[in-house]
């Protein structure tokens, strides 16, 4: 009797999962799967990259992944994704489980939440943070500070090869700091190399597309193979390290000096507390948004800046071009400035072909949607986890003829103008448009120009030159690998 029961169960839960796999009439294409399984093995987070451009080239825009009974819709194409975005954006509906956004930071903050929390807090977010230059050309000041520290700390290697990865993170990341701590650290604080690795970590070993993020009863299953373990300890460390820095700032508020975002938000708890309403300013929405701040406002340029100059090392000429270019503009002795941006029109070019060709965010996070939806003669049940491929637009031959060659010229025009600058799509579109976009282009200028004025880029004697190939996790990020930067008299 009891094997009779187990064997009944059996068949009833294949038989639901089967039925739940049915795919509906008219549902988005995509690779056959094995069956009950489905799409397990077609898309590993290793090569999330190169298996989506190839769905995409058979498939279309869009493009349907099935794990059991669980589908995913990628939609990529600059057109459709627009659609989607932008003309008709109402149709995205509550963040759908996953377990960085639900379990980690337990659907708070900006990134992981939806609805009017998502609205209320990224407004409040926004305007709070534009207070202390965030957004504004005000910001430049803070920025330049940043540089001549990282250069100083530059110019300690005399030239020799180094990783510049855990420099260019803090440096970054203070950046942020000032706006969010309202001060910076300094830069062999052992606090801010440890959440910088932690988070450095974090981008580059997890996956939106993990199973973990879709079957929350992995997380149970003995041992850590999916590392969502060890995920939730690195984040009680961070959240125990912002805990720390948002009571020094609760004991020591004063509403006549509001001092950075930290401020900003206690500010607005008290008023609400006082006013005994009903309110979503929680230490945990604050723990969660100050985190995801951090996160975002450092991981994301930090890495297009590894890129930048990884693709710099590759080609010299361009380096060369850069360096004149600034020579001719810039006075000796100081560094280049945001003012100086119209007359370094290639430099700006460079920045952008850095921005597209590294796609450090290939695709959003996940999304959900209110009802079913019917785009390109297809229907997208609102049951379905969907993706926008942001790399699908980036890498597209037919705006960006020859997508994989890095050619900063393809964004200047015959007279010397940069152009097509809005056809990229690193920052998405529509509401959920980047937060930090003008703020990580601001950097990315800065930050390059300034290193390039002063140094030339090279690979170690006697080394091959690093690969191109990259680490897919929440974001793209280059292998690790040192240069030497030679000073420039």
């Amino acid at each position: 009797m009891d094997i009779f029961l187990v064997l009944l169960a059996i068949v009833t839960i294949l038989l639901v999962i089967t039925l739940m796999s049915r795919e509906r009439k008219n549902f988005p294409p995509g690779p056959p799967g094995i069956p009950l399984l489905g799409n397990i093995n077609d898309l590993k987070p290793e090569s999330m990259l190169t298996t989506l451009r190839a769905l995409h080239k058979q498939y279309g825009d869009l493009v349907s992944i099935r794990f059991f009974h669980h589908h995913l819709i990628f939609v990529g194409g600059s057109k459709s994704t627009n659609e989607l975005l932008v003309k008709r954006g109402d149709v995205l509906g509550r963040k759908p489980y996953f377990f960085i956004g639900t379990e980690i930071f337990q659907n708070s903050g900006v990134f992981a939440s939806s609805g009017q929390l998502w609205k209320e807090h990224r407004t409040f977010g926004i305007t709070s943070l534009r207070n202390f230059g965030f957004g504004k050309r005000t910001l430049q000041t803070r920025i330049m500070e940043e540089i001549d520290y990282f250069l100083a700390e530059v110019d300690s290697y005399k030239g020799k090869p180094f990783d510049i990865q855990p420099l260019i993170s803090k440096s970054i990341a203070n950046v942020i700091a000032a706006l969010v701590f309202g001060k910076r650290f300094e830069l062999t604080d052992r606090t801010s190399a440890e959440m910088c690795s932690l988070l450095n970590e974090f981008v580059s070993s997890t996956a939106f597309q993990s199973s973990i993020n879709f079957f929350p009863f992995l997380d149970y299953l003995p041992g850590d193979l999916f590392g969502s373990k060890k995920l939730k300890r690195d984040f009680d460390r961070i959240f125990e390290v912002m805990q720390s820095i948002v009571d020094e700032h609760r004991s020591t508020l004063d509403e006549n000096n509001i001092r950075d975002y930290i401020d900003c938000f206690l500010l607005e708890q008290k008023k609400k507390d006082e006013a005994s309403e009903d309110h979503t300013f929680t230490d945990k929405q604050l723990l969660v948004t100050v985190s995801e701040f951090f996160t975002a406002g450092m991981e994301t340029t930090s890495t297009a800046i590894r890129w930048g100059i990884l693709y710099l090392l590759h080609n010299p000429d361009t380096q060369k071009r850069m360096r004149k270019e600034i020579d001719n503009v810039v006075a000796s002795g100081r560094f280049p400035l945001l003012d100086d941006k119209p007359k370094l029109p290639f430099c700006e070019a460079v920045c952008y072909e850095v921005l597209r060709i590294a796609n450090v965010a290939p695709t959003t996070g996940p999304h959900a949607l209110k009802d079913d939806v019917t785009m390109n003669g297809y229907v997208i049940p609102k049951n379905a986890t969907l993706f926008i491929d942001l790399d699908s637009i980036n890498m597209d031959p037919d705006l960006f003829p020859d997508p994989f060659k890095f050619n900063p010229d393809r964004f200047m025009s015959e007279d010397g103008v940069v152009t097509g600058t809005e056809k990229i799509g690193s920052f998405s579109t529509g509401r959920r448009v980047c937060m930090g976009e003008s703020m990580a282009k601001m950097e990315l200028f800065l930050f390059m120009t300034s290193l390039v004025q002063r140094y030339e880029i090279q690979k170690e004697a006697g080394k091959p030159l690093p690969s191109l190939d990259g680490i897919e996790g929440l974001t793209y990020s280059p292998k690790k690998y040192e240069i030497c930067l030679s000073r420039i008299d």
